[in-house]
């Protein structure tokens, strides 16, 4: 979900959390897992990514910060990583991205 909108409607983030913390925050990941898990039939990965890929920033939320989460819908155990990849390219960020998370998937089912 890259909207706020779609935050709210597809993944249910408080209104609150996203005034509060924006889109860019630990808060709004974790319950973007929340939505997710909400929403899985079983036992499911969820993954997260909240992040400014660019091409501007700001002061307090820099281009390549980013947050990503991962969790198991069935079990209680989450993980939500904070990474700051510094100002490089958008896609490299992104590529950077989905390699973290995929790291962090396998910790994930390992831990099972």
């Amino acid at each position: 979900c890259y909207s706020n909108e779609s935050k709210r409607k597809l993944l249910n983030v408080s209104s609150k959390t996203l005034n509060s913390y924006g889109a860019v925050s630990f808060e709004t990941v974790r319950e973007m897992l929340a939505g997710l898990c909400n929403q899985a039939k079983s036992k499911t990965l969820t993954i997260a990514i909240s992040g400014v890929a660019g091409p501007s920033g700001s002061e307090s939320k820099p281009v390549g910060l980013v947050y990503i989460g991962a969790k198991i819908s069935s079990f209680k155990n989450e993980l939500i990583n904070e990474y700051n990849f510094g100002n490089i390219k958008r896609n490299i960020i992104q590529q950077k991205s989905v390699n973290e998370a995929l790291k962090m998937s396998l910790n994930i089912i390992r831990d099972l």
